[in-house]
């Protein structure tokens, strides 16, 4: 367990911290549209739109984010932390990871607000193992854990550019390092 959790963190890290990775697609503001709508009440009473009683009505999508744990201030950049937010988002909600709030991520919030048993969206059924497994998706770029058909946790990773640089391919860890030096 220790060592899957330190080669995951290692990867978290490269996406999430590294100066080089994507600097020009961070937006000045993450939001690409303005959503305008009256204020929310609190995560377990959203309001529903008075035309359609199914809608759910969002005021702020970060203030929700920061209800549901995905809002964290690792950083002094406020831009920063919220890009990073929307990244935890997206990959726990299967959205391809780009860390810019869009349609898909607002619809994806509404759903999870308006499902209070909400699951992760991955359906296994039949797992390689019932030990700890990873799989990795290169659309999304969404690396899964699981443990049997369960989802333990998702974390956003980069992959190589072009994709194809990335293997594709079920494979099997033969031999692991614990804490390599890396250079």
């Amino acid at each position: 367990m220790l060592r899957l959790f330190t080669v995951m963190y290692i990867v978290c890290a490269i996406f999430t911290s590294s100066p080089g990775i994507a600097d020009s697609d961070i937006p000045v503001s993450v939001a690409d549209k303005v959503y305008t709508y009256e204020t929310c009440g609190q995560l377990s009473d959203p309001i529903l739109n008075g035309n359609n009683d199914n809608e759910i009505v969002i005021s702020d999508y970060l203030e929700e984010l920061k209800k549901l744990g995905f809002y964290k201030e690792e950083y002094k950049d406020a831009e920063l932390n919220k890009r990073n937010a929307i990244i935890r988002f997206q990959s726990d909600h299967n959205i391809p990871v780009s860390g810019v709030w869009d349609d898909k991520s607002m619809n994806a919030l509404k759903k999870r607000l308006k499902d209070t048993g909400f699951k992760h969206p991955d359906k296994i059924n039949k797992s390689p193992t019932d030990k700890k497994w990873i799989t990795i998706n290169k659309t999304t770029r969404i690396l899964t854990l699981y443990e049997g058909t369960k989802v333990i946790k998702k974390y956003p990773v980069a992959i190589g550019n072009p994709p194809s640089l990335t293997p594709s391919g079920k494979v099997k860890i033969c031999s692991k390092i614990i804490n390599p030096a890396w250079g």
